[in-house]
């Protein structure tokens, strides 16, 4: 890589960050305003914990993943070097950025919510449930009853992360089968589709349901909670394992059927 292409992607990466950041303090504001106007404060880790739970709303936080992931280019390794080091080389390259994402999604919550986050390490919300000062909380009552604030950020980032690996799994297949924008495409409608679409009318089985945790909690009945965490994290892991096999397939695919002339080119 040249001097010119990596100001390029340091340029872009820092233009990443700074919407990230940027988004995050918008959501941390938007938690606090509500907690504000009940007049309590919540702790840094379940500003974290709200945060991780959402995607830092995933709408967003998703098209910015796609910033991220960088230049289409980046992900086509020449036709020579087709082989298990591809798929290997896909697969850390996915894993580490989408870990990365999610990792600075907890570290800019934290720095927006240092200032005036109540200080403490547990439910801010517990108490005042029981004192029946509040009705309706930023943490769901399942989470707060069953867990603790470090447990509930450690399940919400897993899940998160699990959407952020699988798309970019999918977004690196596209490129393979030289059909990246289309991979966007339907990227940005699996991501938007509550925006398009009633999500009530949603099967349990689609993307969109189990993308983050509260998506999974969302219209949950009273007792199903733990069956719909597991059901959110077990879809992922089928469609995380669907891509790595897809990636395998269309890498060897494209290693029997590249010309030796195009090989010795690249």
């Amino acid at each position: 890589m040249n001097k010119s292409m990596r100001f390029t992607y340091t340029i872009q990466f820092i233009v990443f960050a700074t919407c990230l950041l940027l988004l995050c303090v918008v959501e941390v504001q938007n938690i606090r305003s509500y907690t504000i106007s009940s007049n309590y404060q919540i702790t840094v880790l379940e500003y974290i914990y709200a945060n991780l739970s959402s995607g830092a709303n995933i709408s967003y936080s998703a098209i910015l993943f796609m910033l991220f992931l960088g230049d289409l280019d980046l992900w086509r390794t020449p036709y020579k070097q087709f082989g298990d080091t591809q798929v290997i080389r896909n697969l850390i390259i996915c894993f580490i950025k989408s870990f990365i994402m999610v990792a600075l999604i907890a570290v800019f919550t934290c720095i927006s919510s240092l200032q005036f986050a109540r200080k403490g390490n547990g439910w801010s919300e517990l108490a005042l449930i029981s004192e029946g000062l509040i009705e309706r909380t930023v943490v769901p009552l399942y989470i707060i009853t069953n867990t603790n604030p470090v447990e509930a950020a450690l399940v919400a980032f897993l899940i998160v992360f699990l959407f952020f690996f699988s798309s970019a799994l999918f977004h690196s297949i596209m490129v393979q089968l030289k059909v990246p924008y289309l991979g966007i495409m339907v990227y940005v409608a699996a991501v938007e589709w509550n925006s398009i679409w009633l999500g009530e009318y949603i099967p349990p089985w689609v993307a969109v349901r189990y993308y983050t945790l509260n998506a999974l909690l969302t219209n949950t009945q009273k007792g199903n909670e733990l069956f719909s965490i597991f059901r959110g994290v077990q879809y992922s892991l089928i469609f995380l394992v669907a891509m790595l096999i897809i990636s395998c397939v269309v890498t060897r695919h494209m290693q029997k059927t590249t010309p030796t002339a195009l090989q010795n080119n690249d």
